[in-house]
């Protein structure tokens, strides 16, 4: 029994390692990685417009005085 759960235990990891470097597993791996890549992209987008009004708004308040 212990011997077949080892088996097993092995063939699953053995097939996680050939997926990971097979071409299925690398198309995922790029997928993942520009998903990734885009949310980081919006979040910046998004601090970096929010500084903006935040600059524009204390321009507004100086101009205002």
């Amino acid at each position: 029994m212990v011997v077949a759960v080892l088996l097993l235990v092995g063939y699953r990891w053995l097939t996680r390692l050939d997926y990971e470097y097979s071409a299925p597993g690398v198309a995922r791996y790029a997928i993942d990685a520009a998903e990734r890549l885009a949310a980081e992209q919006l979040e910046q987008q998004a601090a970096l417009r929010q500084r903006a009004l935040d600059a524009y708004v204390a321009y507004l308040g100086r101009r205002d005085d």
